[in-house]
């Protein structure tokens, strides 16, 4: 969203029945991989355990996520964590 401005109003807490697409919303994933032993984790090719809105779990690539909007409150926009459209939007 390029003219996305910073609005403060807009960090607040979400409601789950915001959510538009629960089932294609992650709500938590492990990005440390913290079940994984540390040669596991070398080889990188383990998918990151993601929590859905509706409550199904898939270890999925992040590099597979809809590409980041840009967010104003940050320098760098990241995968999952600024989805285009927000909770109205779709992580996969």
């Amino acid at each position: 969203m390029p003219d996305a401005t910073k609005d403060e109003g807009l960090l607040r807490a979400v409601r789950y029945a915001e959510v538009q697409f629960p089932a294609s919303k992650v709500v938590m994933f492990d990005s440390e991989l913290a079940h994984l032993s540390p040669l596991a984790r070398e080889k990188g090719n383990a998918g990151v355990p993601m929590l859905f809105v509706d409550g199904h779990a898939l270890a999925l690539h992040p590099q597979d996520a809809t590409p980041p909007a840009d967010n104003p409150f940050v320098d760098l926009p990241e995968s999952l964590h600024d989805t285009p459209a927000g909770v109205r939007g779709q992580d996969y």
